[in-house]
């Protein structure tokens, strides 16, 4: 499935003006990411996600701020979202070492769980075990995307929704 975002004070001014390097936008940006993939898996049932990001330091926002995100859904809606989701993150700069435990942990986990990446796993690792993944990416990039589905998918027996 692929969920088109839209938020009123995310405006394509602030994404792709002056304001898009500074960190209130790049916060804005990220918390609507992490509200969507957290409502997108308690819609769909999804224990497991994988993100992908092209920045390390998004890479670990993501990871480090979902927690937060998941308290918010949690006290709005607690028979939705749980009260903890477990989140961990990946980089090239990681040890081969901290790499595998970050993903034992992640593969270990009971319950809500996402692993954000950054150049490390790539799409294909999650084909053979279909862990749902999140590709982060600003609205300028859908060719990206595009090259990223056509070459998971084409592999896997999967529908795709679209939604507006």
């Amino acid at each position: 499935m692929v969920v088109e975002l839209r938020d009123e004070r995310l405006t394509l001014e602030k994404l792709y003006g002056e304001e898009r390097f500074e960190e209130h936008v790049r916060g804005e940006r990220l918390a609507v990411l992490q509200a969507a993939l957290l409502e997108t898996m308690a819609e769909h049932g999804l224990e497991r996600c994988i993100t992908f990001h092209h920045r390390t330091i998004e890479a670990r926002a993501f990871s480090a701020g979902l927690g937060r995100v998941a308290g918010r859904l949690h006290a709005a809606d607690p028979g939705r979202h749980p009260a903890q989701v477990w989140s961990g993150w990946l980089s090239g700069e990681h040890e081969p070492e901290a790499r595998a435990q970050e993903l034992f942990q992640f593969g270990a986990r009971v319950g809500r769980a996402v692993m954000s990446n950054c150049r490390v796993l790539g799409e294909e690792s999650t084909a053979r075990a279909w862990i749902p993944s999140l590709l982060s990416t600003r609205r300028g990039r859908q060719w990206i995307l595009f090259r990223l589905l056509v070459g998971r998918f084409g592999r896997s027996p999967v529908r795709i929704n679209w939604r507006r």
